[in-house]
């Protein structure tokens, strides 16, 4: 009886050794190279490490073992992920979230704000001036000045002003109901006259209304928005350099 003990004892460390030592592999979903050092497979019951340290700035990960939400140790500026490798084949992945919400000044360079008044079909040949916004920083945005008079060549004047000049545009904008523009029946606009109104929205698409298409009170509403940025083409603000 003593040594019909011992056989099954040893049979039943030597299977549970040879479980032990069988390999599972590991499906990273095609991101393998997110994870520094990481492996095809494992050892059922071996400690597994995954390190993650493709990290992006203002993005939430959140990752998975077999879909079940596997939560991540931060150390040293990355990402460990650690779990008992189990006796089958496994499924490691996660998913990014941009948290970073969207800042039209984050951007150098994004026009925010284009107005356009242009005369046509004088004497004197076609004129016009358009004002234009574009993002600088969190507190100021550069404000371009295109003018041309007849048959005299183009001149830019450049401005740097406050932010406010932005947020008072768009009050223009939004209490005219511009974004419903687009979808009126085009119709004469002012004899002689053109106007472009044409600003980013906050998701960063365009919207470009013109006088080809106004409702009653259109033209005085793209006026408002002129009037603005006008206000904002003065000497306090010129950049050095630049005509006037």
């Amino acid at each position: 009886m003593k040594s019909l003990r011992l056989l099954l004892t040893a049979a039943l460390a030597m299977l549970l050794l040879c479980g032990c030592g069988a390999r599972y592999r590991v499906d990273y979903q095609g991101r393998k190279d997110s994870f520094s050092g990481a492996k095809d497979s494992y050892r059922a019951g071996e400690r597994v490490v995954l390190v993650f340290d493709c990290i992006a700035t203002d993005t939430d990960y959140t990752f998975y073992l077999d879909g079940e939400y596997l939560e991540p140790h931060y150390v040293n500026d990355r990402y460990e992920l650690r779990f008992v490798m189990p006796a089958h084949d496994i499924t490691v992945t996660y998913t990014m979230e941009n948290t970073m919400e969207y800042d039209p000044q984050a951007e150098t360079g994004i026009m925010l704000v284009d107005y356009y008044d242009g005369v046509t079909g004088t004497v004197d040949g076609d004129s016009y001036e358009e004002y234009v916004l574009y993002s600088v920083d969190d507190t100021q945005l550069l404000l371009s000045v295109y003018r041309r008079s007849g048959e005299d060549p183009e001149t830019v004047t450049d401005y740097l002003v406050p932010i406010s000049a932005l947020e008072e545009a768009r009050q223009e904008i939004s209490r005219s109901g511009m974004d419903t523009w687009q979808d009126l029946e085009l119709r004469a606009g002012p004899t002689g006259r053109f106007l472009v109104c044409k600003y980013r929205t906050e998701d960063g698409s365009y919207v470009r209304v013109s006088s080809d298409a106004l409702p009653p009170e259109g033209e005085k509403a793209m006026d408002a928005v002129g009037r603005v940025l006008r206000s904002y083409a003065v000497s306090e603000y010129l950049i050095d350099g630049t005509e006037e």
